[in-house]
């Protein structure tokens, strides 16, 4: 009971009167469990906890707190949404010719006949083959440009292009004209069928612009791993677990997430040496890495380093 829903959030169907962009709940409203079954809502998603008994029953029926589990769909099978859901996700690996998950949103008044479950998003389930071993002297060593505690995918990849934002003119007000020169720089690359690591601060992808760099998959598309630095010129709790990032996990992107505190710095010095300027911009600065770099990364224990 103490771990049970007990609200949730709704479309404010009211007018707006404070039009805020940023806020993220703007149109939305926070409601008590109860507010949803006025219309019959929880009968097909909660169950009744009896004191008396101690045991929950399905539906709400009886009186007694709510507890949203989904027995009555899932076990009574009131509406047989589990064998739609098994008849998507066969229909979607047969044609993407691997596994693969999906987010769906069902929609279920009072019959089966008028329920209907509608598909929101499919991705490949990205697989794990490679075995990439990472040892104490790659993450502490004199090669290592960057390692990361929290890092998203598997295997080892070798760049000879890193695009990053510069430390010494990186100002949180200026997030959105980096994303910009970003997407400028992301172009050359993509024109070229170029790979490349990109570097930054905050969170990559980011609605907030004082929280992160706000780029869209589009802007960034070139790139084959990213590193979001989180320490005295930006400290925010990174973005892990997002579209964005599953999104660039299902397509074999590297992620690594630098907590300056925990991993240490990027050693900017390592990059720069030997390197050639192929362009800059005020925030911006892409380099051609003689030999390159190889990112490594370990998702069996979430380890990331780049070495050069």
């Amino acid at each position: 009971m103490k771990g049970t829903q007990n609200s949730f959030w709704a479309v404010n169907m009211e007018r707006i009167t404070a039009y805020d962009p940023v806020k993220e709940t703007e149109y939305m409203i926070s409601c008590q469990l109860e507010d949803a079954d006025y219309d019959d809502t929880l009968k097909f998603v909660a169950s009744t906890y009896l004191a008396e008994s101690d045991r929950l029953v399905h539906g709400t029926g009886r009186k007694g707190p709510k507890v949203v589990n989904f027995a009555p769909i899932l076990d009574d099978r009131i509406i047989p949404v589990n064998d739609a859901v098994l008849d998507v996700l066969d229909l979607c690996s047969e044609k993407a010719n691997a596994p693969v998950e999906i987010e769906f949103a069902f929609k279920g008044p009072g019959q089966s006949e008028d329920a209907s479950l509608g598909l929101l998003q499919i991705r490949p389930i990205a697989a794990f083959s490679e075995k990439v071993d990472i040892s104490e002297n790659d993450l502490q060593g004199e090669r290592t440009v960057a390692c990361s505690h929290h890092a998203l995918g598997n295997g080892i990849t070798e760049v000879e292009y890193i695009v990053y934002v510069k430390p010494e003119s990186f100002n949180t007000s200026a997030t959105r004209q980096i994303a910009s020169e970003i997407a400028r720089i992301n172009r050359m690359f993509t024109d070229e069928n170029f790979e490349y690591l990109l570097i930054g601060y905050g969170r990559w992808g980011s609605s907030d612009p004082w929280l992160g760099i706000p780029v869209t998959w589009g802007h960034i598309s070139g790139a084959k791993a990213i590193i979001e630095i989180s320490g005295p010129k930006m400290r925010v709790e990174l973005s892990q677990g997002s579209h964005f990032f599953h999104n660039l996990s299902s397509f074999g992107v590297g992620y690594l997430s630098v907590s300056e505190p925990l991993d240490g710095p990027v050693n900017w010095d390592i990059i720069n040496t030997g390197s050639e300027i192929l362009h800059e911009t005020e925030h911006v600065k892409c380099l051609r890495i003689p030999g390159g770099v190889s990112v490594r990364i370990n998702g069996r224990k979430g380890l990331g380093v780049v070495l050069r």
